[in-house]
């Protein structure tokens, strides 16, 4: 899984960091999603991320993130004012850092 965060890193304006804060803030709405990383299928737990985190938005640090059913939108208020549009995150690398946050147990 970590490969495909690493893979896809290329692809978005917004640093690893910033996908992982973002990840963890919407994680911090609905808790049990975060709590289903071990019980949930892997390859499928982008998708009840999908399912449970669309319509949910927080606004945090000077940013708006938006969970929508394409993926996690994250626009700068207009504090910070720098970006022009919105970065979309897909819901697979939402999940991959959820998933890389929880500790694991033995």
């Amino acid at each position: 899984m970590t490969s495909q965060v690493t893979a896809l890193n290329h692809d978005f304006a917004v640093s690893l960091a910033e996908r992982a804060i973002a990840a963890r803030r919407l994680a911090a709405v609905r808790p049990v999603v975060a709590g289903l990383v071990g019980v949930a299928a892997p390859e499928a737990f982008w998708e009840l991320c999908r399912d449970e985190l669309s319509g949910v938005d927080v606004a945090a640090g000077g940013w708006d993130i938006r969970a929508r059913w394409f993926g996690v939108v994250i626009c700068a208020t207009p504090r910070l004012g720098e970006l022009d549009r919105g970065i979309t995150i897909p819901w697979r690398v939402i999940a991959a850092q959820i998933t890389m946050q929880q500790p694991h147990s033995c």
